[in-house]
């Protein structure tokens, strides 16, 4: 089984990366790709890696859009519901979401209230 880590920046993973390069025998089980920061470029080298690869598991480290100062360095979190901050346009008032903008609505497939939802509960669904 082939597992992949992805993260934008080496500097997210830079502890990983220090222990499999002590641990060769984890190496050679996992693929790390370094995806830049941003939905495009994380979503355009996901998509050629997955395509290409076909990896079982794929985790996604660092901070991952995550600006919360309880969130500690080296913290293990689930994510329950996604909001894409920057999905939407500047106007002269202000952020306009696409939601508020009327191009998509709030609850249409893949949205739920203008969130990406995850339906895992159980971790061992995975």
């Amino acid at each position: 089984m082939r597992f992949l880590l992805c993260a934008a920046t080496e500097f997210e993973i830079e502890a990983t990366l220090g222990f499999l390069n002590n641990h060769p025998e984890y190496k050679t089980k996992m693929d790390i790709l370094i995806t830049g920061v941003g939905l495009t470029a994380a979503t355009y080298q996901l998509t050629k890696k997955i395509l290409t690869e076909r990896p079982r598991f794929v985790l996604q480290a660092g901070i991952c859009g995550s600006l919360d100062n309880y969130l500690s360095p080296g913290k293990i979190v689930v994510v329950e519901k996604e909001s894409i901050g920057d999905l939407g346009v500047m106007e002269k008032g202000g952020f306009s979401s696409l939601f508020h903008l009327g191009f998509v609505k709030l609850n249409e497939d893949p949205w739920t209230a203008g969130k990406l939802c995850n339906n895992i509960s159980d971790p061992n669904q995975l």
